[in-house]
């Protein structure tokens, strides 16, 4: 059988019809919030606590990381991320960032990789689906101040405790 003009013209539209849905429904797929992606894959127990590194290097030592165990400070870093959008990417950012672990009582635990200025990387705990695992752009804004002052104040504290050890290990 022959292809006329007419019946190349009705392919075209059928494989250009079909990209489009393919296009579409990737676009869907790519955007998501971080209620949708973390917040709603808790279970109702309390966050216990929340680790936070600043790493600009690849190396922390365990005793300079930042733990919160206050539910208020607790609420406040949730309350910061629950209304971020985002935007699947395979950017991975560079520079400064922050890793960000949020510990659930018996349940599904969450690490969080978080570079200035947008982007974020989310894995899911044991037993979560990989699509949780994935590395996201910020498309609404995101304000991390308060992640900043905590951090900044914590290694103000440090800093104070280290200047202590050494004035103890000079006399």
């Amino acid at each position: 059988m022959i292809m006329t003009t007419r019946r190349w013209y009705i392919f075209g539209a059928i494989v250009g019809l079909i990209l489009a849905i393919g296009f579409i429904t990737n676009l869907i797929q790519s955007k998501s919030s971080f209620k949708e992606l973390v917040l709603d894959q808790m279970p109702d127990r309390p966050i216990e606590r929340i680790y936070i590194d600043h790493q600009e290097a690849h190396y922390i030592p365990l005793e300079d990381q930042l733990v919160i165990t206050d539910p208020a400070t607790i609420d406040q870093i949730i309350n910061n991320f629950s209304d971020i959008q985002l935007w699947a990417t395979t950017s991975r950012g560079s520079g400064e960032w922050y890793r960000i672990y949020i510990g659930v009582q018996y349940g599904p635990n969450f690490s969080i990789a978080y570079t200035k200025p947008d982007i974020i990387q989310i894995w899911g705990g044991s037993g979560m689906p990989r699509k949780y695992e994935k590395t996201f752009r910020i498309i609404n804004g995101y304000d991390n101040t308060l992640i900043d002052e905590l951090i900044q104040q914590h290694i103000a504290e440090r800093e104070v405790q280290r200047e202590g050890e050494t004035d103890g290990d000079l006399q």
